[in-house]
This record gives C-alpha cells, structure tokens and sequence, in this order.
C-alpha cells in the first residue's frame, strides 16, 4: 500500500517544488523553504519548557542556597549551593552527551535518563537496590557516631560520600558482571 502523497509520517519522499502557486502548502502538510517537513512547532516549545523547568529548577536551588546561607549553622549554605552547582553541571554534561553524541553514552547515562534498553533500566534498579540496603546500616552508624559525640556535619559528610561510593561500585559491579 503506498502512502505517497498522503502526507503520513512515512511518507519519506519530498517533492522538490512542495507549493502551490498561491505559496500555500500542498497535501504533504507544512514545509520549510529548503523542502524540510516541520513539526510544527513541538520541537521548539519542547525545548522552551526544558529550558523553563531548567530556570525554575535554577532559581528554587539559588533560593535555597541563599536562606541555608542566612539562617543555616556554619557554611550549610556554601556547601549547597557547591553541590548543586556540581550536581547540575553534571545533569547538563549528561544531556548534552545525549543529544549530541547518543552512540557514545555510557550505561548509567542512559539508565538515568531512561533512555536505554532494559538492561540498562535494570542494571540501575539492582544498583539502587544494593544501595538502599547499605543506607539503613549506614545511616545507623551515622546516628551512633552522632550521639557518642562526632562532629554532626563531618558525621553527615561522610555519610553522604559513603552513600555515593557504594552506589558507584554497586553499578561498576553489577554492569561488569552482565
């Protein structure tokens, strides 16, 4: 069944002259001079509410950051505002990655953005799993530490790095081993 001139998205064949001589669009739906079919306009408000939720995401974490700096005991708020500033360079890092280079993604890239295959998806769940059961015995030597009188934010430091590496190794493993 050929689908040629009916303008559906499988319709790969653009004529060269896609106008009428009125310069409106002929049956085969919106064109760009060039003879580009357009999306009408989705790619574009995609990317304004990306960039939108982006400036928000921005905004609430600098806000944030600011009232932990002012009411907040000792450098809180420094160590915010550092960490997020890392924690999206390494979110825009990832999606730039993936729009410009997908081929070259590495598996936790993919897994976390949710768009790899089901190995990918599942080789992230069974790293988080191992990391939600490392964080109750970690977390309760945290508290111990804390009630027999170690500094709180080194306690809370650490404990935040020892989440981290756990959870890095669990994913390194387990995508070795698959």
């Amino acid at each position: 069944m050929s689908t040629e001139g009916r303008g559906t998205p499988k319709d790969h064949h653009t004529p060269k002259d896609h106008r009428t001589t009125e310069g409106h669009p002929t049956a085969q739906g919106p064109h760009t001079p060039e003879g580009h079919r357009t999306t009408g306009g989705h790619s574009t408000l995609r990317k304004l509410s990306v960039a939108a939720i982006l400036l928000a995401v921005a905004a609430l974490i600098v806000a944030v950051g600011l009232l932990l700096r002012e009411h907040a005991p000792g450098n809180m708020g420094v160590g915010f505002l550092q960490g997020a500033a890392v924690g999206l360079l390494a979110l825009l890092l990832m999606v730039w990655r993936l729009s410009k280079r997908p081929d070259r993604a590495t598996t936790f890239e993919r897994a976390w953005s949710q768009t790899g295959d089901e190995r990918d998806d599942a080789i992230l769940t069974r790293a988080l799993a191992v990391l939600g059961l490392a964080a109750f015995p970690l977390t309760s030597v945290a508290a111990v530490s804390v009630a027999l009188g170690a500094e709180p934010s080194m306690v809370f430091a650490l404990l935040l790095f020892a989440e981290i590496v756990v959870g890095g190794v669990a994913f390194v493993v387990i995508n070795r081993r698959n």
